[in-house]
């Protein structure tokens, strides 16, 4: 059981974040776009709070399919036999939901991500996010039919292990890594929402509000 929630959990307490991350992007710049009106559930104490949110919903699932349908204890016979048998415990539906719920987060990620690939190069950090995810989704799908045919329990322990640390790595690497750097080595001066809007609408819009700066998103 304590197998079965850790994994769920650790992709949804690195992939949750990362979801509302680049969906408020997406918005303010989208909003950006049509007023200089605030969107809705942008502040820290909002994303903290869906941010929870999320994460309970995971929690409620390991909790009732932990309740409902624990995982029990199965005999792998390799093929073909050998001289010994292995014992371990197989996961119940409750990993399988949990999966199935943090794949629809990422695939949230993808599709924000890509829809937010037009925002301004200096505030663009769904890029990153778009790779972390792409490249989480190429290893998760990989480590299916492996995990799925293994013949012994040493790799199928091993091929969640390397999942998971892949997983961390690229998310530390594609979305933590470049944070870091801006914040050590690139200034920050703000940006002309207006030369955006044009630049984002063709040129279409005029320059009546030409001193308005969008602040950090950090």
């Amino acid at each position: 059981m304590l197998s079965e929630a850790a994994i769920s959990l650790a992709f949804n307490i690195m992939f949750a974040p990362t979801f509302l991350k680049v969906t408020r992007i997406f918005r303010i710049f989208r909003a950006g776009k049509k007023s200089a009106k605030r969107p809705k559930f942008i502040g820290p104490r909002d994303q903290i709070i869906m941010v929870l949110v999320l994460i309970t919903l995971q929690i409620v699932i390991i909790i009732l399919f932990a309740t409902l349908d624990p995982a029990e204890p199965v005999s792998l016979i390799s093929n073909p036999p050998i001289n010994y048998i292995e014992q371990y415990c197989e996961f119940g539906p409750g990993l399988t939901v949990g999966i199935i719920y943090n794949f629809i987060i990422i695939t949230g990620c993808c599709i924000i991500a890509l829809l937010a690939r037009k925002v301004p190069s200096n505030y663009n950090e769904s890029k990153f996010i778009g790779i972390s995810v792409y490249s989480t989704l190429i290893v998760s799908l990989a480590a299916v039919p492996v995990y799925s045919t293994a013949d012994v329990v040493l790799q199928k322990v091993a091929t969640l292990c390397m999942v998971l640390l892949l997983n961390a790595y690229l998310t530390l690497i594609c979305v933590y890594i470049p944070k870091l750097y801006a914040i050590r080595f690139v200034k920050d001066d703000g940006l002309n929402v207006e030369d955006w809007r044009s630049r984002s609408l063709g040129g279409s819009l005029n320059n009546a509000r030409s001193n308005r700066v969008i602040p950090s998103l950090n």
